[in-house]
């Protein structure tokens, strides 16, 4: 029961968030309120969905006996340098053999909204990746390790995180998923895996 609580709560709240995204987008799309009403409405989704999963708590197996915070610390400064050589190994790939171009549509939109918008960091490097960790890595990765082995669970979770993000790169998403899943499985905190993400996404924005 506890499993279903937090797990559906936390995609409720996660979809939730994402729909009003849309919807605002929709409504304000030639406005200039868009963006700050984006981040506001991704600040207020973010609380409630990290409310949420403190409010409704539940310890997959994954969480059970966790790193020290010295071990979980250096896992994530680890974590942060694989997945960027992850992205770079990955992009290499799906440009020579896969002829998909080195640049991520969805990146560069990013990019160009934090530019025009500085406060839109806020989502890019905060309220996405907490949110994408806690329904991609606690809810779908840790869940499915009840019925699949690890790096099933690890491949299906990574798959669903890339196809969220749908814009053609889907090896590098999806490898960079299963670097998350192996933070959160080796640490067995889900704040290290987010504190990976979270750096991530920093590293794009400033190189």
């Amino acid at each position: 029961m506890a499993l279903k609580r937090n797990s559906l709560f936390i995609l409720i709240g996660y979809f939730f968030v994402m729909n009003i995204s849309s919807l605002v987008s929709f409504y304000f799309a030639h406005s200039n309120f868009l963006y700050p009403s984006i981040t506001i409405f991704n600040l207020i989704g973010c609380s409630i969905v990290v409310y949420l999963n403190i409010h409704f708590p539940y310890q997959n197996k994954l969480e059970e006996k966790p790193y020290s915070l010295n071990k979980s610390i250096m896992a994530i400064i680890l974590g942060i340098i694989g997945v960027f050589l992850v992205q770079k190994g990955c992009l290499f790939i799906e440009v020579t053999f896969l002829n998909q171009t080195l640049t991520s549509n969805n990146t560069n939109i990013l990019i160009e909204t934090f530019k025009q918008y500085p406060y839109y960091a806020l989502v890019i490097t905060l309220t996405a990746p907490i949110m994408e960790e806690l329904v991609f890595r606690k809810v779908l990765f840790g869940n499915l390790t009840v019925i699949l082995p690890p790096i099933g669970a690890a491949i299906l979770s990574s798959i669903l995180f890339s196809l969220v993000h749908n814009d053609g790169h889907y090896l590098t998403y999806a490898c960079m998923g299963l670097v998350f899943c192996y933070v959160y499985a080796k640490t067995k905190r889900i704040s290290a895996s987010m504190a990976v993400h979270i750096g991530m996404n920093i590293l794009i924005l400033l190189l």
